[in-house]
């Protein structure tokens, strides 16, 4: 199979296997979010720990706050994953500052689940819903704040450990639109 061979054009073999790769070989993924200061951050920063050159994440907010949370920016730096590039951006900034197309984008909270995106991040980008309960959300002692982010943390990792583990250069478009799907739900 060819992958694409301008970075402006998703191609995409007439037999259905899925092409989505860009020029130099790395998927492009971004994690939409609400305020993009917790789940999106912390799942941007987890994709590319995991991406063996495969992947580069991005993300952004729907509303974003102006700064990440330091709960999340706390819990990635003791699971050692780089943090120094981290900042809470908004989509319309992301949109402006990336000019290539995203490859997948994956919604991590309610508030950016029905947000349209067509035509903003390339033609047409691999979408799916990865719900993760909102740490913020979370009422009570500071150790419950935290451990909510534990929770988001470990279930964001997990879906994404299974996200680059799928043979992405060989898999129907539709069975991995449906895994993509089931990856989410898990």
């Amino acid at each position: 199979m060819s992958l694409r061979s301008d970075p402006g054009v998703r191609s995409k073999e007439w037999w259905g296997q899925v092409a989505v790769r860009t020029s130099n070989g790395i998927y492009r993924v971004l994690f939409l979010g609400t305020g993009n200061a917790g789940r999106s951050l912390l799942a941007e920063a987890i994709l590319n720990h995991h991406a063996n050159g495969r992947f580069v994440a991005f993300s952004a907010g729907t509303q974003a706050v102006g700064s990440p949370d330091s709960y999340a920016i706390g819990l990635l730096r003791r699971t050692m994953m780089p943090v120094d590039k981290l900042t809470s951006k908004s989509i319309e900034s992301l949109k402006a500052t990336e000019q290539a197309p995203m490859d997948f984008v994956f919604t991590v909270s309610e508030g950016a689940r029905d947000l349209d995106i067509s035509g903003w991040f390339g033609p047409t980008p691999m979408t799916a819903h990865w719900g993760v309960p909102d740490p913020f959300r979370a009422t009570g002692p500071e150790l419950e704040r935290i451990n909510a982010m534990r929770e988001a943390f470990k279930m964001l990792e997990r879906r994404i450990q299974l996200f680059v583990a799928l043979p992405l250069e060989s898999i129907d478009e539709l069975l991995l639109k449906h895994t993509l799907a089931d990856i989410g739900a898990s």
